[in-house]
């Protein structure tokens, strides 16, 4: 039986990385070979951190890139103008990947690994008919607050923008004050989030194909 080559690719973002690169190595720990896709920008500080570039291939893991969409002085800390800048440049520098993988000596890419944050990519690949599967790099308790996003929507208790449109009061229990519980208004941001597009809505209320992943909180 072949070896499986899975194609690893994270939201370019901090704390999205780590998690799917410590995926990368238990896979590859597994006898799996990985290729984990950065973007230009963050490869190159990763090829810079690494103090020794030799145990990449030993552990069957090869680190590539594609461009973000962005110029290399813009600000990737806009996260909607550097998802618009994604959206619109790396699908097809990601299908010339994998279609120049899959022409090489090696073995072709068999599935793909993504963080739920960039869903476009799991259309890439069912384009290219690879099997997908949705990673979410964070808990288990902001995945389910974003599986509930468009029944919250549907129920009139938020909108679009996150903003809640329903009364509700949440009581803080204080264990072993003198004071009462207080009461407050709870607010849902989407602002440090990538804003949700139709299709985006669209993925988030059907099952991901392949499932969805659970990784590691803190990195």
């Amino acid at each position: 039986m072949s070896k499986q080559h899975i194609l690893a690719i994270p939201f370019p973002a901090q704390g999205h990385v780590i998690p799917l690169m410590e995926l990368s190595q238990c896979l590859a720990n597994l006898g799996f070979e990985v290729t984990f896709v950065n973007t230009e920008h963050n490869h190159k500080r990763v090829m810079n951190a690494l103090a020794d570039e030799s145990h990449i291939s030993r552990d069957h893991i090869h680190l590539v890139s594609i461009p973000d969409g962005l110029e290399p002085l813009e600000d990737r800390n806009e996260l909607g103008r550097l998802s618009e800048a994604m959206q619109r440049v790396m699908p097809g520098k990601l299908e010339e990947l994998i279609e120049k993988i899959n022409q090489g000596e090696g073995q072709k890419i068999t599935c793909v690994i993504v963080d739920q944050t960039a869903g476009w990519i799991l259309e890439v690949a069912e384009k290219m008919k690879i099997r997908r599967v949705a990673f979410c790099p964070a808990a288990a308790a902001v995945l389910a607050l974003i599986l509930s996003i468009p029944k919250l929507i549907h129920e009139g208790i938020i909108n679009n923008d996150g903003e809640i449109l329903l009364p509700l009061t949440c009581q803080v229990h204080n264990c072993g004050s003198k004071f009462p519980p207080k009461e407050y208004s709870p607010k849902i941001s989407l602002s440090s989030s990538p804003p949700l597009s139709p299709c985006k809505i669209e993925q988030i209320r059907g099952p991901h194909p392949g499932g969805v992943g659970q990784g590691p909180s803190d990195a």
